[in-house]
């Protein structure tokens, strides 16, 4: 009987031992459990990122791909672009450089055309005084044994006439003017006539010069905006 009960008390010693050792590995199944459902569900968030940071990288690709093409695009424009302002920038020059050069042959011809005029003026002040002279005797009557010895006043009025049209024609010409000393027979009115005739040559010089003046004026202020261009 003691062995029996040894025994039994054995047996038992060693089922509360299994229940221990089965509460504790029932534990650490549960534990184990956790920590796999744990790692289980870090795994999906590590998968679903992946999976997104691969979308992102395939998108980004894309999106580099896409600019790569719009850069070499927009390179080629900006170089047709430099190609045509360097066309115009090239036009502009040209086109400054004969003003330029207008410019500087239209001065050069003011020059002249001053000089031509300085020596016109006095050459016209010359046959004015000189008809004012003759239109001073012809009032005064000093001038009618000249006229009456010289011959008919016919003919000293076709040749005056044809010398004065001669004039109109050629304004211009400072050697070609005649003095009014040459025409002995004439009489007041036809020195009026003279006289009136030199003005306007004397005033159309003046306004040749101030036309060439303004047109330089117009030429340097072109090129001015050109080169702001």
């Amino acid at each position: 009987i003691n062995d029996l009960q040894k025994d039994i008390e054995g047996s038992r010693k060693r089922e509360s031992e299994l229940l221990l050792f089965t509460e504790r590995l029932t534990s650490k199944n549960a534990q184990l459990q956790s920590e796999s459902n744990s790692l289980q569900s870090q795994f999906d968030k590590v998968s679903c990122s992946e999976s997104q940071l691969q979308s992102q990288c395939e998108q980004m690709k894309q999106t580099n791909i896409n600019l790569e093409s719009r850069l070499l695009k927009e390179e080629e424009l900006r170089k047709e672009e430099v190609q045509t302002l360097q066309a115009e920038l090239a036009c502009r020059q040209t086109e400054v450089k004969a003003l330029s050069t207008q410019v500087e042959e239209l001065k050069d011809e003011l020059v002249t055309q001053r000089r031509k005029h300085a020596s016109s003026i006095k050459d016209l002040t010359k046959q004015l005084q000189q008809a004012r002279r003759k239109l001073d005797q012809v009032e005064s009557g000093s001038y009618d044994k000249e006229v009456s010895s010289m011959g008919s006043r016919s003919s000293s009025s076709g040749s005056l006439n044809a010398r004065s049209s001669a004039e109109d024609r050629s304004p211009e010409n400072t050697g070609s003017s005649v003095a009014v000393d040459n025409f002995p027979q004439v009489d007041k009115a036809m020195l009026i006539e003279r006289i009136v005739r030199l003005q306007k040559a004397h005033a159309r010089k003046n306004e040749k010069i101030e036309f060439m003046e303004d047109h330089i004026k117009q030429l340097v202020e072109e090129i001015r905006k050109k080169k702001k261009k």
